[in-house]
């Protein structure tokens, strides 16, 4: 089995992921980059920046597009193309393999998918780079929703809609939520939505729609004041809200000081430069993990799961 894996960044954040390879002990001349796909001898621990990671990375050199077909298809059944170079002839490949479509999933309804899909990119006229051991069920990890453009005051709620269909997990009705920093009120409405109990709390009134929705309480307020003490339960702990990284761990340190038993969302937002530092710390809070969703821009979503927090 081939060492060679790859890992292909998010559009526009190539840099970031060179960047965290380099941390995982990747010197950059040991980087192999064809468009946003870095390969590397060797597979590292799932790095944040990476949409998607393909595992032992088959170089088959090609004589025809009838060889490039046979040889693909005796790797795998299902595939994704990367496109890059020579698209003619990747035309033609595609057209003699089972190629995976892209769709717009139905929120909450649909699930990912559990068949494996393996993705491919041409870079020389004679040489395909292939894996059908891809960490993504859809094609590169690219989630798309069929959107309700009626209701959510802003696109944030995507966010959510996103990070629960990856999970497989989310709020059910009657959880308690609290969303600090909510204006203009997405993350609530998915929340109400649910059926869950929200608290919304934020400087500015959400959107009214929002506001009117059953199980929505809305406190005007500052999120970073709020005393948790005055909660007597909260099963979930969400916010978007734009502020430093380190003001929002230590946020996110209060908050799980009094309810140690909550999950939690939040996004983590940067200006300037990647702070991969509180990244660290964010991840070394058990059952944590980071994540970088489509709709996510300069900024990662920190999930911790209370089930995964607890010792085995």
């Amino acid at each position: 089995m081939s060492h060679l894996h790859g890992y292909l960044a998010f559009p526009g954040f190539l840099d970031e992921l060179k960047e965290e390879l380099k941390f995982g002990g990747i010197k950059p001349k040991k980087m192999e980059i064809h468009g946003n796909l870095i390969l590397v001898d060797g597979q590292k621990k799932k790095p944040v920046w990476a949409m998607n990671i393909w595992g032992s990375v088959e170089r088959l050199k090609i004589e025809s597009v009838a060889d490039a077909i046979r040889k693909l298809k005796a790797m795998g059944l299902r595939w994704s193309h990367m496109p890059y170079l020579h698209h003619r002839r990747v035309e033609l490949i595609l057209k003699g393999l089972n190629v995976a479509a892209s769709k717009a999933f139905h929120f909450p309804e649909d699930q990912l998918p559990t068949k494996a899909l393996g993705s491919f990119v041409m870079i020389a006229p004679d040489e395909i780079l292939a894996s059908s051991h891809c960490s993504q069920t859809i094609p590169h990890g690219e989630m798309t929703f069929k959107e309700d453009k009626s209701v959510p005051p802003t696109r944030a709620y995507l966010k959510l809609w996103e990070i629960f269909t990856r999970l497989g997990v989310k709020p059910k009705s009657g959880d308690d939520c609290i969303d600090l920093g909510s204006c203009p009120g997405g993350w609530t409405w998915v929340l109400a939505k649910l059926g869950a109990q929200v608290v919304s709390i934020d400087r500015s009134e959400i959107d009214s729609k929002v506001l009117a929705m059953k199980g929505v309480r809305f406190i005007q307020g500052n999120a970073f004041s709020l005393d948790p003490t005055q909660f007597e339960k909260m099963d979930w702990v969400f916010s978007d809200v734009i502020c430093e990284p380190q003001k929002l761990l230590e946020l996110v340190q209060k908050w799980l000081a009094q309810f140690p038993n909550a999950n939690f969302i939040c996004s983590v937002k940067f200006k300037g430069d990647t702070d991969f530092r509180v990244m660290n710390a964010f991840i070394r809070i058990p059952g944590s993990s980071l994540v970088h969703l489509n709709c996510n821009k300069h900024e990662v979503t920190w999930v911790r799961l209370a089930a995964q927090a607890i010792e085995p």
